[in-house]
């Protein structure tokens, strides 16, 4: 399938276009260049004139000429129809001054919401919004508020499509490959070219001629006016060949039509049958037998033709289906003869007439028909056919749920993929189905085992299904009609509103209406389930697995939007249950990679539990969740049966081994099972290391594993999934873990003394006094760890002799991992004597000296930092540093004793040969799952998370933009991710209260939303402060919310300290698209 989102790029002046011959599915050119037509009636005759006389009629024609001519700038900001989000610019041109109409190219209005503005020649710039746009053809209509010009006289292009006739020159002004204003030349070459084909699935002009000129057109000269020498638009401009100097000129027989119509304010009927046709060169269409006489006729009637009308495809379903067929010739429609599109325009749409008299909803006795005399076989046939309304089968509204976007399925990809109008179609995935492995261009025929064949029975299924329950949702690609497919879908509703969004013109806006859902709330239901059946006799592979396949489960984690440079929607990893009584999982980061996501459990490839962040370390790969237990319970009041004994799905807790710490040479066995199939494998394999582990920066920024000097690896270890590392008895020794810096697999351990035993200990005391669902902070506290703010590394001791390490150091740090070494060896000796479990080689002293590698990034000029990078640290409170643990890092469960700020350390450094003696401050680190970000304006704006400071040497004092949508105003105006906001109109920006009293105002508290996405979602009182943001209390009587807009100037920072100044644009129409909310997730 075409890549639509790179095509409609290309179609409005970013990038390049697609090539290939002209043929019916060969893709040809390119939007915003020039496609060829015709012209019914065209004058004929010669002008003679001197070549100076002809420049000075130019010189003056276009000088009038180009103050009619606008640059369009605007936002798509919803996938909809064949169209894609994003930020676009465009030419349209001045058409009636006093009604501030705009004509412009369709695939510029589109089908799809739209803000927009229009900048004149003088570099004024107004709101702009859609008027009206064909359902076919490839124009559309922009208006504006004329009394916004204060500065420039306004002037209207005049429409004359009956000049347009081959080798008339003509000249395009307009935005070409996106400079302010360009004038291409041209002659025309022809008038009956059939209309370019930019791919399939995209949008394309069909049923109409188009004119062809070389003119060589480009990207951003969509909407230009093609004008002759009197300065009278011929034409519009609307696409150009990608391998030769053809453009491609849109005729303006029925724009004209339109216009007036629109002028009036009379509804523009629309007439369809259904039915492509294409015009069928008189050569073949002798060869199938049409007379002689008949040709003649249609010869005479228009001279410039090469050809006549012939049905090309025919759309399932549709009122031509069964009575048309590929091939037929149309030779009249009632007693006229036509082979014109106009011709057949005028008659299909005059015939439409009574569906936009009646709200287009006729029974079918009453639906208007067209009789056609059609050429088929050698045989002249007269057919009576119903007409369809475009403006009918073109959809106007949408459906959101969980971020998902699903409206019925248009003409334009009906036509595209020869496939009924108006079934479900899925034009944006989002969050719901993109997670559930549901593209876009998908149709839904089912949802919960419920057809939905259009969008009214796909809302009546959807808000009868709770939030959170899982659901099968049948489907097909469009581009494989024939192979149907199910996927398992959580419904979201509370986060991703269900609503549905319909097109108001008229207000410039698509009006949003929240529909209603069940409050019926997910309970858990009688399952039965078993883990798959291992011999554990058959060998000790099987053993082991038998054992700790019910200790492994797999970890799903729904995000709903992007943070601390994450941008997953869905991530999941195999984690080890801890705790079953209490419903404690271990998992990496990998898998739940930050504070903000809805988290679930699965058990057996058969049960799955809701689950929630409980701890996440702030410096090592470790995330402890917990799940409900109840929806592993084996009663469910009121649904089992006598019949069905129900044992327990049999969950344990890992269990811990008592063996001493592993070392280096140590056997262990890898126990994973596969996400997919939850599957075990065991693998014995001995550990390659023990020690410091250095992960490098990302790029965005992204929280990372530092300060980590017990890393584990192991011999050639199978690195398909996370796991454990067990004993042979199946006692668990390690996590196996993949870090998300690297995608590699490393060891942490579980033993005893070690920081997952301490947290596992201080979480138990805590959750065990708590629901699951208990909110707040009652219960012991949360383990903090407590630190020297500083990024630590080692150096080996030949390195650190070169900067001046004495030999008595370097002997107090040997002599201190030695005893620390001896400890474990008589621990190992002890268990030795009554196991012969243990074997390998006894390792860990290392020759390295604790270092500082990075310290953390200076806000202000003037601040310091006692610690420097490359300072070797030799004691911490008298004691030689052997690793980075104890005095430098530690966990602590705080108390009513614990003091708000911990005690320093005495640290004894090396710096520049010279020992120093600091007092180093110490700084507690929570593990609590804390999310506070702000969405503005389509950005994501938060606090820098803790990594950031260590990625550069200063760090702006400010927000930073962590995510921008596409199709957002901060998309159109440029802002930049992973720039900080330090100031909004000279007011300066610390946190993020300053930022939104400098965006929304001092009251911005009443203004502004607080959100919980995890629990609570979209509540009506937040629901009313969005829409309460979307109104303008000194709105004027009929101003749109398009011209109601307010401009905000941003001096934005780089983390390289690049500085810049950009304008952000909010209007009231870009609220109701991207309104401010606050979302704030606490443990």
């Amino acid at each position: 399938m075409t890549d639509i989102t790179a095509l409609r790029r290309r179609s409005l002046g970013i990038g390049p276009a697609l090539t290939g011959e002209l043929d019916d599915n060969v893709i040809e050119g390119k939007f915003a260049s020039l496609a060829s037509g015709v012209a019914i009636g065209a004058r004929k005759g010669t002008v003679k004139e001197t070549v100076d006389d002809e420049s000075y009629r130019w010189k003056a024609t276009l000088d009038r000429v180009i103050d009619s001519v606008v640059s369009i700038r605007f936002i798509v900001t919803r996938n909809f129809d064949t169209w894609q989000v994003g930020s676009y610019t465009a030419t349209g041109f001045i058409v009636d001054v006093e009604q501030g109409i705009i004509l412009t190219n369709k695939h510029v209005v589109t089908d799809a919401p739209f803000v927009g503005k229009v900048c004149f020649r003088n570099s004024e710039e107004v709101a702009a919004w859609p008027a009206w746009r064909d359902p076919v053809h490839d124009f559309g209509f922009l208006r504006f508020d004329k009394s916004a010009v204060k500065f420039m006289k306004l002037s209207a292009i005049s429409l004359d499509p009956d000049i347009a006739r081959v080798g008339l020159s003509v000249r395009v002004p307009g935005s070409d490959a996106g400079e302010k204003l360009a004038v291409l030349s041209g002659i025309i070459a022809r008038i009956d070219r059939p209309a370019a084909n930019y791919g399939t699935g995209t949008y394309n002009d069909f049923n109409t001629f188009y004119i062809q000129a070389s003119a060589n057109t480009s990207g951003g000269s969509s909407g230009s006016p093609v004008v002759d020498i009197d300065g009278k638009a011929i034409a519009l401009n609307a696409g150009g060949s990608t391998h030769a100097a053809s453009s491609f000129f849109l005729p303006l027989h029925r724009v004209h039509r339109a216009l007036e119509l629109l002028r009036q304010n009379k509804p523009i009927p629309r007439g369809s049958l259904q039915v492509e046709f294409f015009q069928k060169q008189y050569d073949e269409a002798r060869r199938m037998g049409l007379p002689v006489e008949l040709e003649t006729k249609f010869r005479d009637k228009n001279p410039e033709l090469g050809g006549v009308l012939a049905v090309k495809n025919i759309i399932p379903g549709g009122p031509a289906d069964g009575i048309l067929y590929t091939g037929d010739i149309i030779v009249k429609i009632g007693d006229k003869l036509v082979n014109h599109f106009v011709e057949v325009a005028q008659a299909l749409d005059d015939a439409s007439a009574i569906w936009d008299a009646n709200n287009y909803e006729l029974p079918e006795e009453q639906r208007p028909t067209v009789m056609l005399t059609i050429f088929r076989n050698k045989t002249f046939l007269e057919v009576e056919i119903p007409v369809d309304s475009l403006h009918r089968i073109t959809p106007d509204r949408y459906v959101e749920v969980g971020g998902s976007i699903v409206h019925p399925l248009s003409f334009q990809l009906a036509r595209s993929y020869m496939h009924p109008v108006g079934s479900v179609f899925v034009a944006d995935a989002g969050h719901m189905l993109g997670v559930a492995g549901i593209p876009a261009y998908s149709i839904i025929t089912s949802v919960a085992h419920k057809r939905t064949p259009d969008i009214q029975a796909f809302m009546d299924v959807v808000r009868n299904v709770p939030t959170g329950k899982r659901v099968p949702i049948r489907y097909y690609s469009l581009a494989k009609k024939n192979v149907e497919m199910v996927k398992i879908a959580v419904m979201e509703s509370k986060w991703g509103r269900f609503r549905m969004a319909i097109r108001d013109d008229p207000k410039g806006i698509w009006a949003y209406t929240d529909l209603p859902t069940t409050s019926t709330k997910l309970t858990p239901s009688l399952r039965t389930a078993s883990y798959v059946h291992i011999n554990p006799s058959k060998n000790k592979h099987s053993q082991i697995a038998a054992s700790v396949m019910p200790s492994l489960c797999v970890v799903e984690t729904h995000s709903p939007f992007g943070i601390d440079g994450h941008n997953t929607k869905w991530s999941d990893g195999v984690g080890i249950v801890v705790d079953h009584k209490i419903g404690l999982v271990m998992v990496d980061r990998s898998t739940v990679p930050t504070g903000l996501g809805r988290l679930f459990v699965t058990f057996a490839n058969n049960v799955v539990a809701p689950a929630k962040i409980v701890w996440m370390h702030p410096m090592h790969n470790l995330v402890f969740v917990r799940y409900d237990v109840a929806f592993l319970s084996p009663t469910a009041p009121g649904e089992r049966r006598p019949s069905l004994p129900q044992p327990p799905l049999p969950v344990k807790a890992i269990e811990l081994s008592t063996l001493p710490k592993m070392t280096v040479g140590d056997e262990v066995n890898l126990v994973t099972i596969n996400v997919i199939t939850h599957i075990p494998r065991v693998q014995t394999t001995n550990v390659k290391s023990k020690g410091y582990f250095m992960f490098g920066d990302s790029s965005p920024p992204k929280p990372r594993t530092m300060n980590w000097d017990d890393a584990i690896t192991l011999q050639k270890p199978m690195c398909e999934e996370a796991g454990v590392l067990v004993d042979d008895h199946g006692r668990a020794r390690g996590a196996w873990f993949i870090s998300p810096e690297s995608n590699s697999y490393l060891g942490l351990s579980m033993e005893e003394g070690s920081e997952i035993r301490y947290v596992l200990d201080a979480l138990r005391k805590r959750e065990s006094v708590r629901t699951f669902d208990q909110e707040g902070q009652d219960g012991p506290a949360l383990p903090v760890v407590r630190c020297a703010n500083v990024e630590l590394t080692e150096t080996y001791f030949w390195k650190a002799r070169e900067l001046g390490l004495s030999e008595r150091w370097i002997h107090q740090i040997t002599l201190a991992r030695s005893e620390e070494v001896a400890d474990e060896v008589q621990a190992i000796s002890d268990e030795a004597k009554c196991s012969e479990e243990v074997g390998g080689v006894v390792g860990g002293d290392k020759y390295t000296v604790i270092t500082v590698r990075r310290i953390p990034a200076l806000t202000g000029p003037d601040e310091e930092s006692l610690l420097q990078e490359g300072d070797l640290i030799l004691a911490a409170n008298g004691h030689p540093v052997t690793n980075m643990r104890g005095p430098l890092m530690d966990l602590i469960t705080p108390d009513d004793k614990t003091p708000a700020i911990p005690d320093p350390v005495e640290l004894i450094i090396l710096r520049d040969g010279e020992e120093i003696t600091l007092q180093v401050p110490r700084i507690y680190l929570s593990g609590a799952p804390e999310v506070d970000v702000v969405q503005w304006g389509g950005a994501i704006f938060q606090m820098p998370h803790r990594s950031l400071s260590f990625h550069v040497k200063r760090l702006p004092k400010g927000v930073y933009i962590s995510l921008l949508y596409s199709g957002s105003p901060a998309q159109r105006d440029h802002l930049s991710a992973c720039w900080f906001v330090v100031e909004v109109d000279g007011k300066k920006i610390t946190d993020l209260n300053d930022f939104l009293q400098a965006v929304e105002g001092d009251d911005w508290q009443s203004k502004v939303p607080v959100v919980n996405p995890i629990s609570d979602g979209w509540q009506p009182d937040a629901l009313e402060t969005v829409q309460a943001q979307q109104e303008a209390k000194e709105v004027e009587d009929g101003k749109l919310k398009s011209a109601i807009s307010k401009s905000f100037r941003f001096r934005l920072v780089s983390l390289e300290q690049v500085h810049k100044v950009v304008t952000i644009d909010m209007d009231l129409a870009s609220k109701n698209y991207w309104p401010t909310w606050r979302c704030i997730v606490k443990s």
